[in-house]
């Protein structure tokens, strides 16, 4: 399929949330016969396709991807009673755990489109009351079922070359199926509009991208999302593992993501 070697299991850290995804993968793709010998240098680690939501991960026109994972969050969640049901409109602070059975699919429509469909089949969450809330909220507040389900579409608005970045924007649809829930999924419409642009080097590839969200909920719209994502090939830090081990062929290299989100 000439796509960068990737690793059985991929697990990413972005705190607090740590996602797994088994590369349990369906690729349905006619591959352009002599694709690898005429790629581009700057085209290395990714080849030729548009990037998902997914970290590191490309689909080309024609392309069918398909990826189960697992989600699990935790952390603090600001929370108000009264956006619970509990009457009192004043921020607390909260212990917040979700479990999160998820699917992707992405497909090429051509080489300037592509679609993805992403939804948690099935979520659990728990929230803890915090200390100081006198409200009449549960000590443990509990819910499961059928969790965020987002559609997105993703166009290329011009392609790499030598001297200039790729560029794409993207248009996210968040659906209200959890109306009558308060801590698992999406209650109300959701909007991100974003755009970003990718320049491969030879020490990888980098990618910078920013969004802006609307929700209906709130009627305006918020900074929601920016990132700087340096990626690697398993081949190039097998590489970098291999010259650190001799004396003075070590080198910096991008390593992780840098992302904050609402």
């Amino acid at each position: 399929m000439h796509s960068p070697i990737r690793l059985p299991i991929v697990v990413e850290f972005c705190s607090p949330v740590v996602r797994i995804v088994p590369v349990v993968m369906a690729m349905f793709a006619a591959a352009a016969p002599g694709l690898a010998q005429g790629r581009a240098p700057y085209l290395a680690d990714r080849g030729t396709g548009i990037p998902t939501s997914m970290f590191g991960d490309y689909v080309r026109s024609g392309e069918f991807k398909v990826y189960p994972f697992y989600e699990y969050t935790s952390g603090n969640l600001e929370y108000k009673p009264a956006e619970l049901g509990f009457g009192l409109d004043q921020d607390f602070r909260g212990q917040f755990r979700e479990h999160e059975a998820m699917f992707f699919v992405a497909y090429g429509v051509s080489d300037r489109l592509a679609l993805e469909f992403e939804s948690a089949l099935f979520a659990s969450a728990r929230l803890r009351k915090d200390p100081l809330d006198p409200s009449a909220m549960p000590a443990v507040q509990r819910e499961s079922g059928f969790g965020d389900t987002q559609v997105e579409a993703r166009w290329r608005w011009a392609h790499e070359t030598l001297s200039r970045p790729e560029v794409f924007s993207y248009l996210e649809v968040d659906f209200p199926f959890q109306r009558n829930q308060r801590i698992i999924g999406t209650q109300t419409w959701a909007y991100k509009l974003g755009t970003g642009a990718i320049k491969g080097f030879s020490f990888g590839t980098l990618t910078l991208r920013a969004a802006g969200e609307y929700d209906e909920a709130e009627k305006k719209v918020v900074f929601g999302e920016y990132a700087r994502v340096p990626q690697a090939t398993v081949g190039q830090l097998a590489r970098l593992l291999r010259d650190r081990g001799r004396p003075g062929r070590g080198r910096a290299y991008p390593r992780g993501t840098a992302t904050a989100q609402r």
